[in-house]
């Protein structure tokens, strides 16, 4: 029965700053406004693995509160192990 699974990749995650690329594209976009009662020096920008709904691995962004970062990253991987399989499967 060996290889007939594909081998899942660990979860990977990485969290940063938010840098002025990034709060340039929140306050075009409006997902930021002057009056937010949460500064930029109190997001982070989590980088996170995920598996799609085309049963593939993928990375997306996350913008949270700091104080969530690490907390929300540990979390993460148990609430993914869940994930529903593919449409069909």
């Amino acid at each position: 029965m060996k290889g007939l699974l594909p081998k899942i990749p660990a979860f990977e995650w990485s969290i940063e700053q938010i840098d002025e690329s990034l709060k340039a594209q929140m306050q075009e976009s409006g997902s930021w406004k002057p009056g937010v009662p949460i500064s930029f020096d109190e997001l982070r920008l989590i980088h996170v693995s995920f598996w799609g709904f085309d049963a593939k691995p993928h990375t997306g962004r996350l913008v949270v509160n700091s104080r969530l970062g690490r907390g929300t990253l540990h979390r993460l991987p148990r609430a993914l192990r869940g994930a529903l399989p593919p449409s069909g499967a």
